[in-house]
Formats: structure tokens, sequence, C-alpha cells
């Protein structure tokens, strides 16, 4: 896994921020799995050969640390979670200390040299308590510290550049793909109120025009829904704009079924800060989307974005899958796949494979296995459900995509499907470029694509 160091001003950010306890489901769960042994294979490589390594410093803001029992037979790496000092005492002691995430550098501090600590068993996910003293109990403060957003180099008496260090780490490759999301969390059950914000472009627009109406035909009203637009906007140019406080996107929201653009230019930061929200979807642009090389470290770093601003650390990050163009298309970026739908289709959900099994993300809104479901059921309707090639039609295409949403999202986390909606949008009925309007006949095949993509 890559160790974030401050000297990266992203990575700086996640180590400054104070971690959250993991809820028992997340425990249970097998992301937390994988990321314990990923951050026990970190801390013992030979690229990092540390004694101790917490989630922040891989990218996860979660009370989570590895740690070297050097107070046990064997010396073995443990991992503990829900992590916290409950009390410190025994004389002080001043050491030196190095940090896998502040390299070069050493620096002496005074530590206590005896520790009560409580944290969750795994087994029985009940809280224990354990004491430690010595040089574990120093491990157990400096890890702990990251947890908090403190850095050994904010309490130490001096700091020093250690020559050997540098030296062993002149070869390392710290550019290899960061893993920065493993922690993901998993959908709201049955919230009181459900707030799903899309961060995306004319391709979430799409997907998500028609989801009020569809919940007002559900009759659900306990749903808030915002999204963040700027045409044809990728992973990199969201960070980008990010990092340089750019507000350039058009913020829209409903909260009573009813879409209402509230701000023309609002900034990323603030619309993450601006609720709790449950979900927050993202999204590559659909020209690369099929291009993984696209995605890095864009992707991450999107990431690390949402869980540094979004109020509710339980938020859960979902991946909103794309479509491919129109056999016709004469998109400039259609040459990228050989001018071929099932080409692009394929190279998309490989795409889609791959940010899971790096990302953590776990949650698709399959909107693309839908419409290309969609376009075998309505092979009549012209330039394969789109209006240009690539945007989606007004009627079976923006509907297909909105059922697709609703199945993935508003089924599993309120319980209800999109199965016999009856809302038929009056954009999707009455079009605005006056092309053939949807029927309630055909709204039921497009429900039929989305629920058949969602399984």
């Amino acid at each position: 896994m890559y160790v974030l160091t401050v000297a990266d001003r992203a990575d700086s950010a996640v180590l400054r921020t104070v971690s959250t306890d993991l809820k028992p489901e997340a425990l249970r769960s097998e992301q937390f799995r994988t990321l314990s042994a990923k951050m026990l294979a970190t801390v013992q490589s030979p690229e990092q050969g540390g004694v101790g390594l917490a989630a922040p410093q891989v990218g996860i803001n979660r009370r989570v640390i590895a740690v070297c029992r050097l107070d046990k037979e064997g010396e073995p790496y443990e991992i503990y979670a829900n992590v916290h000092i409950d009390s410190l005492f025994g004389e002080t002691v001043t050491g030196p200390e190095g940090c896998l995430s502040v390299p070069p550098l050493r620096g002496d501090v005074a530590r206590a040299s005896s520790v009560i600590f409580s944290y969750t068993d795994l087994q029985t996910l009940k809280i224990r308590r354990d004491t430690v003293h010595g040089y574990t109990a120093c491990i157990f403060q400096h890890e702990t510290d990251h947890l908090d957003g403190v850095l050994y180099i904010d309490k130490a008496d001096s700091v020093r550049v250690d020559e050997s260090w540098a030296e062993e780490r002149a070869a390392f490759d710290y550019s290899k793909p960061r893993w920065m999301s493993a922690m993901n969390n998993p959908l709201p059950v049955r919230p009181d109120t459900l707030r799903i914000l899309a961060v995306g472009n004319s391709f979430s627009d799409d997907g998500t025009e028609y989801l009020p109406d569809l919940l007002e035909g559900a009759g659900v009203h306990n749903v808030r829904l915002a999204r963040l637009y700027i045409g044809g906007c990728s992973l990199e140019r969201h960070v980008g704009g990010y990092n340089r406080d750019s507000r350039y996107y058009r913020y829209d929201k409903s909260a009573d079924n009813k879409w209402v653009t509230l701000d023309p230019r609002k900034g990323l930061r603030d619309a993450l800060s601006e609720e709790p929200w449950d979900i927050v979807t993202v999204q590559q642009a659909s020209g690369v989307s099929g291009l993984y090389d696209s995605y890095k470290p864009w992707l991450d770093e999107l990431i690390a974005i949402v869980r540094r601003h979004c109020p509710n650390p339980d938020a859960s990050i979902v991946w909103h899958q794309t479509w491919s163009y129109s056999r016709d298309s004469d998109h400039g970026e259609f040459p990228n796949y050989g001018r071929d739908q099932a080409a692009m289709d394929a190279a998309i959900a490989a795409c889609v494979d791959s940010l899971k099994a790096d990302s953590g993300i776990s949650v698709v809104i399959p909107s693309g296995p839908a419409i290309t479901a969609a376009r075998r059921l309505f092979p009549d309707v012209p330039r394969d459900l789109t209006r240009d090639g690539f945007h989606l039609s007004f009627a079976q295409g923006r509907y297909t995509a909105a059922c697709t949403w609703f199945e993935a999202l508003i089924k599993p986390t309120l319980g209800v499907s999109v199965k016999g909606n009856p809302a038929l949008p009056e954009a999707a009925v009455h079009t605005p470029d006056g092309t053939p309007g949807l029927t309630a006949e055909a709204a039921a095949l497009c429900q039929k694509a989305a629920i058949e993509a969602c399984l």
C-alpha cells in the first residue's frame, strides 16, 4: 500500500484529519479483512520496515492500527480497531522516533512509559482493554496520535535528517498506485432521511434527471438529492478544481422531488460539507471511461477529498458506470475504442472491475449495462437511445438511466423497487426535441432493463 507523506499537500490533509470508529458491520466486512491484511503486509515490507502503521497513513481516516507487539513472544504484528488511549502513567522517557509518513526525519519525543488502551475485539466485537509498557507503549502512543491527526514532529523537541533513512529509500518507487479508499462503507439501510450527492457531469445529469419523478411515483418523500455538474468533467478535472478551490459547478437540489438550481457557481468543498451525505456518487468522463490509466491517481484523490469534507464519516462512495456511444456517434473520443460500441462497453466494464478491486468501491450504478439492455428492447429507436450520439434520449434513454439509479440506490436503502412505478415524467412524454415520447408500455420495458442490470 502507498504510504501518505507530509510532502504531498493532499496526503498531508488526510494525515491531519481526526479518524472515526468503525461500526460492527464494517468490522465484519470483507473490506476490513482486506485492509487489515494489506496494512500488515505494508508495515512489515522491506521498503517500509516499520513497527507500526495507522490507517490514515494509507488514506483511510478510521481508528485502525497495525503494531508490532515487542512485548509478546515472537514479536507478532497485530491489528487493533477503534483504539483509544485511556490512561498514560509511569515515568516520562524521551527517545528518538521516526515515521513512514515523515521521511527522512528523526526527532526526540517525550512519551509515557506505560499505557492503558481500549479497542474492539475483532472476534467478539466487545470492548477490551490492555496495558503495555516500554517501547511498545511508545508505539501505541505514536500510532494513536495518527488517529487524532497528530504527527510526532508536533511533539518533538528537535528534528533532524536521518541520512541512513534517506539512503535506504532512495531507490523506492513512491509513484506506485495508491490504495487510499479501501475502507468504503456499505449503503445505509432504512435511514429516516436518505441524502445523495452526485459528483459528475452531463452523464450524471442524464441519469438523475427523472429520479425525483420516480421517487414521487413511488410515494417516497424522504430522499434529498443533489448534483454537481460540469459538462465533460473528468476525475482529473474534479481534483484540479478542488486544489484550486474553483467554484464552477452548477449545483442542483431536490428536497421535495423536484430539481431546482440553487447555485450556478458552487465549489466541490462547499457542496460536500453542506449536508451529512449518506451516498456520494462519482464517475469518469465518458470519453475516457474505458481507459483505466485516466483514473490514476485521480480516483483515489477524489475519494480522499470526499472523506475529508463529507460530515458523515459513514458515507458510502458509489460508482456511476456510464454507457457506450451510439454506433454512428461522431464524438471525438469514440476512436479510443475503434468506433466500436461493443468494444467501448467491454472497456468500460473492465475499468469498473479494476476500480472495484483497487479502490474498495463495491456499489455500482450500472447505467451502462442497463442502456445496453434497453437498446436490445428498443432496436428501432434512432441513435441507440441517444439524442446526439452520446447523451441519452429524452424518452427511453433518460428514463432507463433514472430507473437504474432508483433500483441501485433506493431499493437497497429504502426497500422500494422501481418495478411498476407509474411515473411518466413530462419531458419524457412530451420530449423537448419533438421525438416520440415515452408510453406506459415502454416505461415498463425500461424498468425491466434497469432491474436486470442491477441483479
